[in-house]
């Protein structure tokens, strides 16, 4: 067995392929990085690196931003060949990120001045990112053929031509779902590329400066089966442990009692997601950091004995088996039985001076926040409960005065998530930075003057980044029923819609309707989605629905046994077939629906898609300054 080790930039990995190519072997699993996990965190580290860099920090210093191990095979009879045995998702996840620059080195053509050395760039880009020819299958220049399960689509988007649209369809064979792959972190990468250049787009020269001064040790063997015994064997010695690992030796080797069962309990309430878990609990403590500083911060929160504030080993542990709970909690999206007793402990009785509907409206906003994939949250919710119970705000003389904070707290967070990125679809991390800040402020908020000030100011700045009424009444008419889709979106919103009175105010528990649940399959709730114009009578020659009877105005939410019974009645029928219904007393947005549509207009015989489109506007009106409206209380003044 012949092992040649080399520590390398990426610049000078790539460079060493000239006239062969890298191969993600098909037996190799999938791509499997996500946005809103691995991907945000290689972006953080490559964002301090670039930073680091302009700020001279690394002066004097050769080595890059530090990426671990790869591990190849270049097997005697396919010397142009190097299969990667570890490493495929760091390498595919850097060769996304030189296209997402690639385009936006394209968009700085237009200036005179940067042009020649632009596209210089974008011609080295194109040299790590030359394609297969999927007519001839012939390749040129540094290749890389990426997993299976997303290779069509790669080759794609990496020819110099690409014009920046994902397909959806190549040579008639469908690659929707690797574009749906792909889309979501080359998109991801662009928009922060664009925020990171934003003030000085000359830094470009910088940026690629970070990436091409990625490096990694490259081990590479010229037999696959020593190569994987390597690999194995290398993984099972520890070879890149992850922080978690690092911790628990730590805290092991300082720590004289037994602590493997709340160690054991901690790693399974973290739902194998341990880094990122770690990472929350040190931001509600300390504020944002990178997962490169990870470890070293969490040690800190102990070890500096100048800071009164910092955790003994065994403290460390219990607070963090505290906040495990709560992450488990959050992310398993279970029953709120769960979360309940945490609410309790928090306030140490049942004396939160909350009661059951305000528990409950907390437990809808999670729900909602689950349902939009925000993660980023979670340390600020934590803190301001911590602090909300620390500061004993539930009782006088502040129990007036924060009777509903908690309660705005989360409805606000869901309503700005809700319009923000749920509607508009933007980065959910351009707040990340933001909660981490505030989760660090309201942790060390010292009394209640402070702790109120903390919440004023981050309403604020939510305040000042919502996206205005003009930008989210379009992107909400595009929402539509779908039999593809489970229709989540739309059985949340129109639970929230029927869930207010016709002041707009949030309707007790016992009072409102259970259109959205998340902890029932939608196949299996006796709640479903009825088209008020007939998908039977909108459909074209093709039997294809038209869009509009699809439309968030023609939707209603009913039971299973009344929407049977409409069938395919027309609007007419099915408003003289629900008229009497005392069920429709806790629908309040139907009931608002049919009262109103038939005192201005006596009938539903005229309903039709420019009914159906007008009601979608005021929907989408309503929507944004009423049910979803961010308006939170600088403090509650009922």
């Amino acid at each position: 067995m012949n092992i040649v080790t080399d520590k390398v930039t990426f610049r000078r990995f790539i460079n060493n392929f000239e006239n062969s190519y890298l191969h993600v072997p098909e037996y190799q699993r999938d791509y499997v990085w996500k946005k809103s996990e691995q991907v945000e965190e290689f972006w953080e580290d490559i964002e301090e690196y670039f930073y680091d860099l302009k700020n001279n920090k690394n002066v004097g210093d050769n080595s890059g931003l530090f990426l671990g191990n790869l591990i190849l095979c270049n097997q005697s009879n396919q010397k142009n060949i190097f299969q990667i045995v570890d490493g495929q998702q760091r390498i595919t996840t850097i060769f996304i990120l030189l296209i997402a620059f690639r385009t936006f080195l394209k968009s700085l053509r237009s200036d005179p001045k940067k042009v020649e050395s632009v596209n210089n760039l974008i011609s080295n880009i194109n040299d790590y990112l030359t394609f297969e020819n999927l007519d001839t299958g012939e390749m040129s220049g540094n290749f890389f053929k990426a997993a299976p399960s997303i290779n069509i689509v790669f080759q794609y988007i990496s020819h110099e031509n690409w014009d920046g649209e994902f397909p959806t369809q190549i040579d008639k064979n469908s690659v929707r779902k690797q574009s749906n792959k792909l889309k979501p972190i080359y998109q991801y990468f662009f928009e922060q590329i664009s925020d990171l250049l934003s003030q000085d787009k000359n830094e470009y020269t910088l940026l690629n400066k970070t990436i091409n001064q990625l490096t990694f040790i490259n081990i590479t063997l010229d037999d696959f089966r020593s190569a994987y015994l390597f690999f194995e064997r290398t993984n099972s010695r520890g070879k890149n442990l992850e922080v978690a690992d690092l911790l628990k030796a730590h805290l092991f080797a300082s720590h004289e009692t037994d602590i493997v069962e709340m160690w054991d309990r901690i790693a399974t309430n973290s739902n194998q997601n341990f880094t990122r878990m770690l990472k929350y609990f040190y931001i509600s403590h300390k504020g944002h950091i990178t997962a490169s500083k990870l470890f070293n911060g969490l040690k800190s929160l102990y070890s500096d004995k100048q800071n009164n504030q910092n955790f003994s080993a065994e403290d460390l542990l219990i607070n963090l088996d505290d906040f495990s709970k709560f992450f488990n909690a959050i992310n398993k999206i279970e029953s709120e039985d769960i979360l309940k007793p945490i609410f309790l402990e928090l306030s140490n009785s049942e004396k939160l001076n909350m009661g059951e509907d305000r528990l409950f409206r907390i437990y809808n906003s999670i729900d909602a926040l689950n349902l939009f994939g925000v993660t980023q949250a979670i340390p600020l919710m934590w803190s301001v409960l911590k602090k909300f119970h620390f500061l004993k705000l539930h009782k006088e003389p502040y129990e007036s005065r924060h009777r509903n904070t908690l309660v705005s707290f989360f409805e606000s967070l869901e309503n700005y998530h809700f319009i923000n990125n749920y509607i508009l679809d933007r980065v959910g991390n351009e707040v990340e930075k933001l909660y981490a800040e505030y989760a660090k402020k309201f942790h060390e908020a010292e009394d209640e003057v402070i702790f109120t000030t903390t919440l004023k100011e981050l309403y604020t700045r939510l305040q000042n980044q919502i996206a205005t009424k003009d930008v989210f009444i379009p992107a909400f008419l595009e929402i539509e029923y779908s039999k593809t889709k489970r229709n989540a979106e739309i059985y949340y919103i129109l639970d929230r819609f029927n869930g207010v009175d016709d002041k707009y105010k949030k309707l007790k528990k016992d009072d409102k309707p259970k259109i959205f649940n998340p902890y029932t399959a939608f196949s299996r709730t006796d709640k479903t989605i009825e088209h008020w114009y007939p998908q039977s009578k909108a459909m074209d020659e093709n039997g294809e629905v038209y869009s509009w009877c699809h439309s968030i105005g023609n939707l209603l939410a009913l039971d299973k046994t009344t929407n049977s019974k409409l069938s395919n009645k027309s609007p007419q029928e099915k408003f003289v077939e629900l008229s009497d219904k005392r069920y429709l007393n806790t629908y309040k947005d139907n009931i608002r629906f049919l009262e109103g549509y038939a005192s201005e207009r006596v009938t539903f015989d005229s309903w039709d898609k420019e009914s159906i489109l007008k009601r979608s506007e005021e929907l989408a009106e309503i929507a944004y300054t009423k049910v979803w409206g961010f308006h939170p209380p600088f403090l509650d003044q009922s």
